[in-house]
């Protein structure tokens, strides 16, 4: 990131193509006009630089008068991903560069209108209504409706009791803009916008803006949408938005063994018990929705957040089958960051039915701020902690228990648990929440080494860590706790959220006394995360059933 310099691998693409006029008319002019290029270019016609542009969603002309022959013409477009624009453009977003809107060749007139603009204001006291059209051709107006006749551009012109344009009632008045050798159609609204004492009027009246950030966007098409996707997406907002639940990932058989979501296994079918489960595809996971503690006068919760924490994104860097072993490597960082974490996912089947993870997590880059330590009065940059290291994973959601071997029988944290003792339990996906009044991070269960979840149709999912791990499960995520004010805020989505952990930052009590003490404090470090899971039946789990 160095403003406004763009990278200097820079993605290009070089596009050419021919056409033939048949003839030019004298005293005719010529625009080039590209509705939209992402982000900068340059054009030339017939070798002829026509000169360049960037401002990915503005229309932009080129005279090509001059240029332009009768015969075989060519045009040729450089366009550059990145450019200074691009740090004004920058979005959460899909990143489609190239040419996505039409190119047009545009024979003007002569005496034909240009760029023109119409001011028509709006008297809210009086009725009155107050127009100007600028042109940079001599042009008149004409809007029968209102009597107004032969206006030349230029000129302001009053007109008693016109109809204002509202949103709810859009009252446009048609008129026409006459120059030497064009005439277009005008659609005139009467309207005044001011700010008055920090609120926006509209013809006097305050309001309420109510919408979406909307991008052009089709999963088949890209940025090139026709009029029925435009219309769709103006009338979503005012539709109810569906609720949108996870993607299962279901095993499926291939030539060379199980496909399980982006990954392909030779290992043999012991996969398929816990796909029948429809996970959704594990992935590693540093956030959690911010105690009161967090985001207290340390601010630990800021920092999370300008490390990006919550917004991780995720990239295979290899897959590779080993024998009865699947070897995945992933690179996951924020977006605009310089750390992240590297992870090597090793997935072993048994033929017991069992399929282990062994998790292999290593720091990349620089995990921190440009601030130092408060608690320590610091001023250079200090390493970051992180809210905790692990995987999230979803299963079918529905009505289901857990019986698990760890600390119990209520939530506990590695600075929060005098209250908890070793031992089996058990409790449902609803007795497992701790109903804070705002919703942050909670329900962790710690040391666990055994668990078995079970649903009512009799599905059961075994998870074993011989070392431990922190378990969590839930009918929402962490970013839907983290969004919600209240616990009524909080809606199942259609999925339980199984976090594994290695560690959590610590609790603290921050938001009415000390911070988290340094033994209690995560900072992203090497570790590997070992657990086995096998997907069984309601009588394996009768047979193995902890007590509570």
């Amino acid at each position: 990131m160095d403003p406004p310099h763009p990278p200097q691998d820079n993605p290009t693409g070089e596009y050419r193509r021919e056409f033939v006029l048949d003839s030019l008319a004298e005293g005719a002019r010529w625009a080039m006009r590209f509705e939209g290029v992402d982000s900068h270019f340059t054009v030339w016609l017939n070798g002829t630089e026509l000169g360049w542009a960037t401002g990915s969603r503005l229309p932009v002309e080129f005279d090509a008068t001059l240029a332009l022959r009768e015969g075989r013409n060519v045009l040729a477009v450089r366009v550059h991903q990145w450019s200074a624009g691009s740090y004004l453009e920058d979005q959460d977003m899909w990143w489609l560069s190239g040419i996505f809107r039409s190119v047009h060749l545009i024979e003007r007139p002569a005496g034909g209108i240009g760029n023109h603009f119409v001011h028509a204001d709006f008297d809210h006291r009086t009725g009155e209504g107050l127009l100007l059209v600028e042109c940079d051709v001599p042009a008149v107006v004409d809007i029968p409706e209102l009597g107004v006749t032969g206006l030349p551009v230029g000129e302001p012109h009053r007109i008693a009791h016109v109809e204002p344009w509202t949103a709810e009632t859009p009252r446009l008045y048609v008129g026409t803009l006459r120059s030497e050798g064009e005439t277009v159609t005008l659609s005139v609204g009467f309207r005044t916008v001011r700010i008055v004492y920090g609120m926006i009027t509209v013809n006097g009246s305050p309001i309420r803006f109510r919408g979406v950030n909307r991008h052009e966007w089709h999963p088949e098409t890209g940025r090139t949408l026709d009029l029925e996707t435009m219309r769709a997406d103006v009338l979503l907002p005012v539709q109810r938005e569906p609720r949108r639940n996870p993607v299962p990932v279901r095993p499926q058989r291939t030539a060379g063994g199980w496909a399980f979501g982006e990954a392909e296994f030779t290992a043999n079918g012991e996969l398929v018990g816990l796909g029948e489960l429809a996970l959704v595809a594990p992935r590693l996971d540093l956030w959690r929705a911010p105690t009161d503690n967090d985001r207290d006068v340390h601010a630990q919760a800021q920092v999370w957040r300008e490390l990006g924490l919550h917004r991780l994104v995720h990239r295979t860097v290899d897959c590779a089958v080993h024998g009865e072993q699947l070897v995945v490597d992933t690179v996951s960082q924020a977006a605009g960051q310089d750390g992240g974490i590297v992870g090597r996912w090793t997935w072993t089947a048994y033929d017991s039915g069992a399929l282990e993870l062994n998790l292999d997590l290593t720091p990349a880059g620089q995990l921190d701020t440009a601030r130092g330590d408060s608690r320590q009065g610091d001023v250079l940059p200090q390493p970051a902690t992180v809210p905790k290291l692990g995987i999230r994973l979803g299963l079918p959601g529905g009505a289901a228990d857990v019986g698990w071997y760890g600390y119990g029988p209520g939530e506990s944290y590695r600075d929060s648990r005098r209250a908890a003792r070793l031992g089996r339990f058990h409790a449902t996906v609803e007795e497992l929440q701790t109903p804070y009044v705002r919703p942050q991070e909670n329900g962790n269960r710690s040391g666990v080494r055994e668990a078995a979840i079970r649903w009512a149709d009799g599905q059961v999912l075994h998870v074993t860590a011989p070392t431990g791990i922190d378990l969590s499960l839930r009918p929402w995520t962490a970013v839907a706790m983290d969004t919600a004010r209240h616990t009524s805020d909080l809606v199942p989505d259609g999925a339980l959220w199984l976090t594994l952990d290695l560690a959590h930052h610590g609790l603290g009590s921050g938001s009415c006394g000390p911070d988290v003490l340094p033994q209690h404090r995560l900072h992203a470090h090497a570790a590997t995360l070992t657990v086995r899971f096998h997907a069984g039946d309601v009588e394996r789990t009768r047979a193995s059933a902890p007590g509570n």
